[in-house]
């Protein structure tokens, strides 16, 4: 388990803070009391507030250096989608490294993602699952995993948790759900994904911040496998049932984006604690 003697004394420089997994971070960073500082970076400073933390306002790619040492870096933004994807990961990881370089970081952690092994007709992904991305987001991710030559490795797959974005599947159901509208699934219902809580990917990464092994990637992500369309029943059984589910696309090929998660459990004593039952219940905050 991670406590709060961990970081005690540390000096922490995060990027991506004020993104949905970032603010998680932040969140747990502050309920957890750690006796440490962070600095933020951020290109809107004004979005968030929290005590120990203070703001950088810059560019991932060309922000400057803040002053004074660090021990320990988080690099977690990333453009998931628009002309600079490629740029932002692949750039703003050079830069981040180079930063890290200089200020004689010893603790660096790049969150990568489930992408950079494309997706599959079932089965799960392990670490050493074959690497076919399958978007520029992927691809990029895919280099600068390999820019991060002495660093720790986090492969992220989806999440679930407050304030989680309508543009992800799940968001817009539950959204849908809260709205009383109909759930609208835009393919066919048959792709399976799996959904870690919020609290236990925290976890999760500060685990492997502190604990991890450079250069052996981990899969973080959850266990419990299953389909879209199952998915939104669930969502509309636990939120609203009753809401009207409504399939957009034609059935096609199903594909699989669920990761095997035994490496971090081996090795980081580390699993999901929080049901996918009770990650809906309590991000749509349904009692």
């Amino acid at each position: 388990m991670v406590n709060r003697d961990d970081l005690k004394g540390a000096r922490l420089f995060v990027t991506g803070g004020t993104g949905l997994i970032g603010r998680w971070l932040l969140e747990s960073f502050v309920q957890q009391a750690f006796e440490a500082e962070m600095v933020v970076l951020t290109r809107n400073p004004g979005a968030l507030a929290f005590p120990q933390v203070s703001f950088l306002e810059g560019d991932i790619c060309d922000f400057k250096y803040p002053e004074g040492e660090f021990s320990h870096v988080i690099h977690a933004a990333a453009s998931i989608e628009g002309p600079q994807v490629f740029r932002s990961i692949v750039d703003g990881t050079e830069n981040v490294l180079e930063f890290a370089a200089q200020k004689h970081v010893k603790h660096f952690l790049f969150l990568s993602s489930g992408a950079v092994y494309g997706h599959a007709a079932s089965g799960t992904f392990h670490e050493d699952s074959p690497i076919l991305p399958q978007s520029v987001y992927g691809e990029a991710k895919v280099i600068a995993e390999k820019l991060c030559v002495e660093g720790l490795i986090a492969r992220v797959f989806a999440c679930i948790g407050p304030h989680l974005p309508v543009k992800y599947a799940l968001g817009n159901f539950i959204q849908s759900c809260l709205e009383e509208r109909p759930i609208q699934i835009q393919g066919d219902g048959t792709a399976v994904r799996s959904y870690i809580y919020a609290s236990d990917l925290v976890h999760w990464l500060w685990t492997i911040l502190l604990k991890g092994t450079p250069l052996r990637p981990y899969n973080v992500g959850g266990s419990q496998a299953i389909s879209i369309a199952d998915l939104a029943r669930l969502v509309a059984g636990i939120v609203r049932p009753g809401t009207q589910i409504i399939m957009l696309g034609q059935p096609g090929l199903s594909s699989c984006y669920v990761p095997d998660i035994s490496r971090a459990k081996l090795e980081l004593g580390l699993e999901p604690t929080v049901g996918l039952e009770s990650a809906i219940a309590r991000t749509a905050n349904v009692n």
